[in-house]
């Protein structure tokens, strides 16, 4: 019997949380976090070669932020200018049971290694905020819009989660090398109300004498976990819109409001597909080149709907299961393992990340306009990276000196273009951050010291100084648009890591 036991604790702060060229200091916020886990765990070694795993842990998180001042906020074309308009406290805690039976290991047409679990969770999450309003300036200065907060109640919400599932290793005694591994899994929570079962199963195979060759495969149903920061959103209050004339002082029309709801009786947990294929093999000289497929297909996830016509820029927003995701990737990969371990790398990768519903709406401050499909935030359909551990071959070098290097090539980030309303203009992601590009070498001396070996290492970050923005002002209203900021420059890096301890 083994019982080990932990507490983990960060604590995090940020005096100017946000800062970048368009968020300058006096509009960032005062953020801190603090975060704990304690957690137990038992081990049971049971008769016949099972063992019966349990475990309990909370996560608590306090999370907040301030403004910086008193100032009003403003959203120019450019920039933000004076204090953030909300002031935040969020409080959320998980905890969490489960158990993991491992059965003995059973023969029928070859060996069965089965588990079978459960874990049962209560989640909270708590929220207060108060807000100030928000003003949108056109280029020339004046007023265009004015979005102002009814005050709000604090809320609580609470979700209770349970799941169970079995899953057998089989390794089938009728094909050499072939295993088989099937699994079911089954979900409910409190918020859905109803049973999701999720069957799954990986196939590999490894024929031949030399079993130099390796073939997988696998598909599964899985279930996202409901996602209460969605819910938050229709807890959290509603917004009243002004609008002014080219003047900035002539109301133009009567106040909008636009208010966030659910009907949790019609939500649906969000379902994916996922299949994927890979072939490895190990060739002559130390070589093994791998290719792999993997698509995924997502639906019902959660995305609001303006109630009043996908041209409105107000109403009310209805949570629905109406989002849809695509994703897919094909990556190849060569790896050379030279003697002593020394190893070079690389791989290639196309891949695709889109949606139907690429808008993302808020109570707050939000995209506005219909909805659009287009490329996740993180579609980067191609990648190369590569990376290698080589001896220094250089006089007086030679000793216990290594060359250490990675590359990273990859097709930049989408833009998404707005005007000063924040109105979505053209399609989502129509631009894209310029090709991101990072080389960086170094050298790693090896040395003894008393009885510990170590590696001192340092290392050249983006040696070539390519830049690589961070920021970019996407406002078709500004005098700036398209205008990349914050580079990342050349930096030099160094770390010890202890190799061995000899005792």
């Amino acid at each position: 019997n083994t019982v080990t036991g932990a507490v983990l604790f960060n604590d995090y702060h940020s005096p100017y949380e946000g800062l970048s060229p368009l968020n300058p200091q006096e509009s960032t916020t005062n953020r801190d976090t603090i975060a704990w886990m304690p957690y137990v765990r038992d081990q049971q070694r049971l008769p016949g070669g099972g063992m019966l795993q349990t475990g309990f842990g909370v996560v608590r998180i306090r999370d907040g932020y301030e403004p910086q001042g008193t100032l009003p906020f403003e959203l120019t074309p450019e920039t933000f200018k004076g204090s953030y308009f909300e002031n935040l406290t969020g409080f959320s805690q998980r905890q969490e049971g489960n158990a993991t039976l491992f059965l003995p290991r059973k023969q029928w047409h070859g060996s069965h290694d089965v588990r079978m679990g459960v874990d049962v969770d209560h989640i909270t999450f708590k929220q207060r905020e108060t807000r100030t309003p928000v003003s949108y300036l056109r280029e020339d200065g004046t007023l265009l819009r004015e979005s102002t907060f009814p005050a709000a109640a604090p809320f609580t919400r609470h979700n209770v989660e349970l799941g169970a599932y079995v899953e057998d290793h089989w390794q089938w005694s009728g094909v050499r090398g072939l295993m088989v591994d099937p699994g079911l899994r089954m979900d409910w929570d409190e918020i859905v109300r109803r049973p999701l079962f999720s069957p799954r199963i990986a196939v590999v195979y490894a024929p031949g004498a030399d079993q130099k060759t390796k073939i997988a495969a696998g598909v599964g149903i899985y279930y996202e976990h409901t996602q209460l920061a969605y819910l938050a959103d229709a807890l959290a209050g509603y917004r009243n819109d002004q609008y002014y004339a080219s003047d900035g002082v002539t109301p133009a029309g009567p106040v909008e409001k636009t208010q966030f709801t659910y009907d949790q009786g019609n939500l649906k947990e969000a379902r994916a597909v996922n299949w994927s294929v890979s072939m490895a093999r190990q060739l002559p000289g130390q070589i093994f080149a791998k290719a792999e497929f993997l698509d995924k297909h997502t639906n019902h996830l959660f995305t609001y709907v303006n109630q009043n016509g996908p041209q409105a820029l107000y109403g009310t927003y209805l949570l629905t299961n109406g989002r849809k995701d695509h994703d897919y990737e094909a990556q190849f990969s060569v790896r050379k393992t030279f003697a002593h371990g020394y190893t070079l790398f690389g791989a290639y990768t196309h891949s695709y990340a889109h949606t139907n519903a690429a808008i993302q709406y808020s109570p707050t401050i939000s995209l506005l306009g219909a909805q659009r499909s287009g490329p996740l935030p993180w579609d980067t359909p191609n990648r190369v990276i590569s990376w290698g551990w080589l001896p220094f071959d250089v006089p007086f070098f030679r000793k216990n000196w290594d060359f250490v290097y990675s590359l990273q090539w990859q097709t930049g980030f989408p833009i998404t273009s707005v005007n000063a309303n924040h109105e979505v203009v053209g399609a989502v992601g129509s631009h894209r951050f310029p090709n991101f590009v990072s080389f960086n070498p170094g050298l790693e001396w090896r040395f003894h010291l008393g009885g510990f070996y170590f590696g001192l290492r340092g290392i050249i970050a983006n040696a070539t100084d390519s830049q690589n923005p961070a920021v970019v002002n996407n406002n078709v209203d500004s005098s700036h648009y398209l205008q990349f900021t914050e580079p990342y420059g050349r930096a030099l890096t160094a770390r010890i890591r202890l190799i061995e301890w000899k005792h």
